[in-house]
């Protein structure tokens, strides 16, 4: 079955991820994991849903800092400041500290540990770092997923196809090109991104819980929005043609920031 969500409908983000009761998310990959996690905070913030943000990395502190988060070191007294938070605000973000206009993240485990506490409201971790860069592919030690997610999200974004494979795209070019097949220089195609989904080594190593592929046009003007269907379109075929049936739907979204939005959602048949 594939469901199409119209670019005119006003959507629910969280809807188009099925996210229906509290739910650990991780997201992975590059090209649009922050933009995903501002748009989902901020729908819940509009809809009074009580959740928590952090990383198992690091996050730029302006994308966190309306959260007045929590930074503390120790388990125990960070877990209490973050319960308080939930109960006066509705909402929290921890992390361990703060440095270059980076916040630093919290262990996978204690993400982990956190989950016991939980039984009203979300928990939103970007488990993955791309240095701004488009494409990604983990290194061994990437990316950081806690093992309690519920939801994986891959992200990959569409910019990237056409472009030369280097620096400026593709974030570690030398852990991508084994996994496509391709060299530096060599122009970026539909099926390269459907690779980056599918391989054991490709955005979703180390994933945990259900999985989901959001596959971003950026801030793409609607001129190239036919061309980015049938991108998505091919990709999404090559998905459900080659794949394991780990990946449970594809989102092909649109924005950046907090005006991520969902335009499809497909699901296989």
């Amino acid at each position: 079955m594939e469901a199409f969500i119209p670019e005119v409908d006003i959507v629910r983000l969280s809807e188009a991820f099925g996210i229906m009761s509290p739910t650990v998310v991780s997201v992975v990959g590059a090209g649009g994991k922050s933009s995903l996690l501002m748009s989902l905070s901020d729908q819940w913030d509009t809809e009074r849903i009580p959740y928590v943000l952090t990383t198992t990395t690091r996050m730029a502190y302006a994308q966190v800092e309306h959260l007045a988060p929590v930074f503390q070191e120790e388990f125990q007294p960070g877990l209490l400041q973050v319960l308080s938070d939930l109960r006066r605000f509705g909402r929290a973000g921890w992390f361990l500290g703060f440095s270059e206009e980076k916040v630093k993240g919290l262990p996978p485990e204690w993400v982990d540990r956190l989950c016991d506490y939980r039984c009203s409201w979300h928990l939103l971790i970007e488990a993955d770092g791309a240095g701004g860069r488009l494409l990604k592919a983990p290194a061994a030690h990437e990316p950081a997923v806690p093992s309690r997610s519920d939801l994986t999200v891959g992200v990959l974004h569409l910019g990237a196809i056409g472009s030369p494979i280097d620096t400026t795209v593709v974030h570690r070019p030398g852990l991508v090109r084994p996994i496509i097949g391709k060299e530096n220089g060599e122009p970026i195609e539909p099926e390269d991104l459907a690779r980056l989904a599918l391989h054991p080594k490709g955005i979703f190593r180390g994933a945990a819980g259900k999985r989901t592929l959001v596959l971003n046009s950026g801030d793409a003007g609607g001129d190239k929005a036919d061309l980015h269907r049938r991108w998505v379109e091919a990709i999404v075929h090559q998905i459900w043609k080659e794949g394991d049936g780990r990946t449970e739907r594809v989102i092909w979204t649109k924005g950046y920031g907090r005006e991520l939005r969902a335009l499809r959602v497909y699901q296989p048949r």
